[in-house]
C-alpha cells in the first residue's frame, strides 16, 4: 500500500490472484487503522440497490469518528450486465477528481469490464496521468503454470520435483484455487520432504479423469490400443492437449 495512487481497476480472469491481493490490501489496512473503515460493495448479477447511492455518498464523505483513512472495495460495477443508476456513476466519477489523499478505492472486475462505460473510460484516461491503476490479471499460460506451481509451494514450505509439478499441472489444469488447496495439502502431508509424482497419485482428485497415471502406464508399456483410447478419453473429459503432452 506504499503506493501513492489512490484509485485502482483489478480486472481480468485470473480471479484467484485479484482476490488474494484485496485480501492483502483489506488486512493492511485494517492492521494500520481499522475494520470499521472498509466499505465493501457488489453489484454481482447487475442486481442494483435502492440505497445504493447513499451508501457510496457516505462512505466516500472524509469525515469519519474512526479516522479518515478508508478503503473502499466496488465490486461487479465494471461489468456489461452491470444495473449502476446515473447518479451513483456521476458520483463516483466526481470523485475521482478530488478523492482525499487518505482514500483507496479498488475496483474489481472477474473477466473484462465495459470498456465503453464512462467510468472505465474515466479510470484508463486518469491511469494514463499516473493517478490510477488499470491492471489485467492473466491466469499463466502453460509454460507458466509449473513455475507459478514451484513459487506458491514455497510459500507453504515445499518443494516439487519436475514429475510432481507435470503430474499436477495434468490433473488440475490452470485451476489456481485448486492448485493453492492442493499446495496446500500436500506441504502438510510431506513436512518439508520433496514432493514426487506418487503424492500427487495418492493426494490430488484431479479437475480431468485420473485415468491419466493409466495413459502414462499405457504408452510406458507400448500398449498402442490402450494408449489410444485412454489418450481419447482424456480428451473427452476436457484434458487440454499440452498438458498431456506435458505429462508424457
Amino acid at each position: 500500500m506504499a503506493d501513492k495512487k489512490q484509485i485502482y481497476l483489478w480486472y481480468g480472469a485470473n480471479d484467484f490472484e485479484i482476490h488474494e491481493k484485496v485480501n492483502q490490501w483489506r488486512d493492511l489496512f485494517e492492521k494500520k487503522y481499522t475494520s470499521l473503515n472498509v466499505s465493501i460493495f457488489d453489484l454481482k448479477d447487475g442486481g442494483g440497490r435502492s440505497d445504493l447511492y447513499k451508501d457510496l455518498k457516505n462512505a466516500l464523505q472524509v469525515d469519519s469518528l474512526f479516522g479518515s483513512n478508508k478503503l473502499i472495495v466496488l465490486k461487479n460495477f465494471l461489468s456489461p450486465t452491470a444495473k449502476l443508476d446515473k447518479d451513483s456513476q456521476a458520483l463516483l466519477i466526481n470523485f475521482f477528481d478530488k478523492v482525499s489523499a487518505t482514500f483507496f478505492i479498488i475496483f474489481i472486475e472477474i473477466g473484462s469490464p465495459d470498456k465503453r462505460g464512462k467510468i472505465y473510460k474515466t479510470l484508463v484516461e486518469q491511469s494514463k496521468a499516473g493517478k490510477s491503476e488499470v491492471k489485467e490479471f492473466i491466469l499463466p499460460n502453460e509454460n507458466m503454470l509449473g513455475r507459478w506451481i514451484a513459487s506458491r509451494a514455497q510459500k507453504y514450505g515445499a518443494q516439487l520435483d519436475q514429475s510432481a509439478i507435470n503430474s499436477l499441472v495434468g490433473l488440475v489444469g490452470s485451476d489456481l484455487w485448486q492448485l493453492d488447496s492442493e499446495l496446500c495439502k500436500l506441504a502438510s502431508y510431506k513436512k518439508g520432504s520433496l514432493i514426487s509424482a506418487p503424492d500427487i497419485k495418492l493426494l490430488v482428485r484431479g479437475k480431468y479423469n485420473e485415468d491419466i497415471f493409466s495413459l502414462m502406464d499405457a504408452i510406458s508399456a507400448k500398449n498402442k490400443s490402450k494408449a489410444i483410447k485412454l489418450f481419447q478419453d482424456q480428451i473427452d473429459s476436457g484434458a487440454n492437449e499440452i498438458y498431456l503432452l506435458t505429462m508424457m
